[in-house]
């Protein structure tokens, strides 16, 4: 090989580390190109945690690969459509907006269980509370007969009564 030909070789690598080491540094910082308004930019990150864990999330109606609980940090500054979605549970929809360089969150977004057996007088809950430990809600239901506390436990997705009061005994004729 010659003198020459090794001094090219020499300056085409040099000038590819020269190009890629830049960006390589700039992506793993987070600067995108963000092709619709063709300028480099820096991302945004969600943080999204949901009740019951494990829910299905999509970002302007594109599913992602991550699961609730999780860190998004690809985001381009905007206003996006955030969708959390269980098997099972009702979903969550909400518009939020995202800045360069800030965390945008979502936590404790609640997915109720959708109840094959729901009866004609039956009412969205009326009170819900959580456990610090987030793995276990406390609700209220009213109905027109009774008002029911019943507790959920997020890791064997389990309903549990916990009191009933019956509105037609307290009430006064």
């Amino acid at each position: 090989m010659s003198r020459r030909t090794r001094s090219i070789i020499f300056f085409l690598f040099l000038a590819g580390f020269l190009i890629v080491a830049p960006l390589s540094v700039l992506y793993t910082a987070g600067f995108r190109f963000h092709w619709k308004t063709f300028q480099i930019v820096k991302t945004s990150i969600l943080s999204v945690t949901s009740f019951p864990k494990g829910a299905k999330i999509y970002i302007d109606q594109k599913l992602q690969n991550e699961q609730t609980p999780t860190v998004i940090d690809t985001i381009f500054p905007d206003k996006h459509t955030i969708r959390l979605e269980k098997t099972g549970y009702t979903s969550l929809e909400k518009i939020l907006p995202f800045a360069s360089q800030q965390t945008t969150f979502l936590h404790d977004a609640v997915l109720f269980l959708i109840s094959p057996e729901v009866s004609q007088n039956t009412k969205l809950p009326i009170w819900i509370s959580r456990a610090p430990s987030n793995d276990r809600a406390l609700y209220a239901t009213l109905t027109d007969e009774r008002i029911e506390w019943s507790m959920f436990d997020s890791r064997t997705g389990i309903h549990t009564l916990v009191r009933r009061l019956d509105l037609s005994e307290n009430r006064s004729p």
